[in-house]
């Protein structure tokens, strides 16, 4: 039996496809990690929990990737990450770990 991955997991990849900073990758892992407590995010297929993991961080360092840019590079639905902003944004807010000084990034 193969073990769940972790939202953790996904993100890196996600992250170098769509071009996000350092800063939001890390705040994204720091957000994913958290949520695996959450029983608001179980339930939730990893990936998908990373993807908005990744949105939420991303809208947190002002980057502007479109939740549109994370679904493609993830292989989901728009509306996945749609659904799953939701607790994943509330949770970030909660987190009192989350540092959110991130590296101005550059305009491509």
């Amino acid at each position: 039996m193969r073990a769940a991955l972790s939202p953790v997991t996904h993100i890196e990849a996600i992250a170098i496809k769509v071009g996000a900073s350092y800063d939001t990758q890390t705040i994204a892992y720091r957000i994913a990690q958290d949520c695996e407590d959450d029983p608001a995010t179980w339930g939730r297929a990893p990936r998908s929990v990373g993807a908005a993991a990744l949105y939420v961080a991303a809208q947190l360092c002002d980057e502007h990737i479109t939740q549109q840019e994370i679904a493609d590079a993830a292989g989901i639905a728009r509306g996945t990450i749609r659904d799953n902003y939701p607790p994943i944004a509330e949770h970030a807010e909660e987190m009192e770990s989350i540092n959110v000084e991130c590296v101005e990034v550059p305009a491509q």
